[in-house]
C-alpha cells in the first residue's frame, strides 16, 4: 500500500469534527445517533441532555455546538432564542409527521425519520453549511457599509 493511500485512510478514519448537542430522553437513541454520525464520516463530540432544564444548564455554561439533534419539541424555543442560526434537526417516527411539521414551525430546520437515519449525515452537512452562510450574511449586513 502506498504511503499516500495509507494517509488518506488515516484521514478518512478520523472523520470530520462535529460538535453536537443531542436532546433525547433515551440514552440508547443518543448512542444510535452518534453511531450514525460516525458512519456518515463525522467525528462527533457531543453533549446529551434529556430535558429543557438540563439544556438550560449547558446554555448558561456557554457551550457551543455545530448542530442540535432532538426528538422533542420542548427545547426548540430555547435553542431558537439562544442562536437563531443554530441548525436543529428533529428526529421523528414515521407515523408522526404532523409532529415534525410542528417542530419545523417551532424552529427545527429539518427532520429525519427514526427509521431512515442514513439521511442524517447529508442533512447535517447541508445545515451546517447553510448556518455558516447565514452567519456570514449577518456579519456582512452588520458591518459598516453593509447592506
Amino acid at each position: 500500500m502506498s504511503r499516500e493511500l495509507s494517509h488518506q485512510r488515516e484521514v478518512a478514519t478520523l472523520g470530520i469534527p462535529l460538535r453536537v448537542l443531542i436532546v433525547a430522553e433515551s440514552e440508547g437513541d443518543g448512542f444510535r445517533l452518534v453511531r450514525e454520525l460516525k458512519r456518515a464520516g463525522y467525528d462527533p463530540r457531543y453533549d446529551r441532555v434529556d430535558d429543557a432544564a438540563a439544556l438550560l444548564v449547558l446554555l448558561k455554561e456557554g457551550r457551543a455546538w455545530d448542530v442540535v439533534i432532538t426528538d422533542g419539541t420542548s427545547c426548540l424555543s430555547l435553542l431558537r432564542d439562544h442562536d437563531a442560526d443554530l441548525p436543529v434537526v428533529f428526529i421523528t417516527v414515521p407515523l408522526d409527521e404532523d409532529l415534525a411539521v410542528e417542530a419545523m414551525r417551532a424552529g427545527a430546520r429539518d427532520y429525519v425519520l427514526k427509521g431512515n437515519l442514513r439521511r442524517l449525515g447529508p442533512l447535517i452537512e447541508r445545515e451546517v453549511r447553510d448556518a455558516a452562510m447565514r452567519r456570514d450574511q449577518r456579519r456582512t449586513q452588520a458591518a459598516p457599509g453593509g447592506t
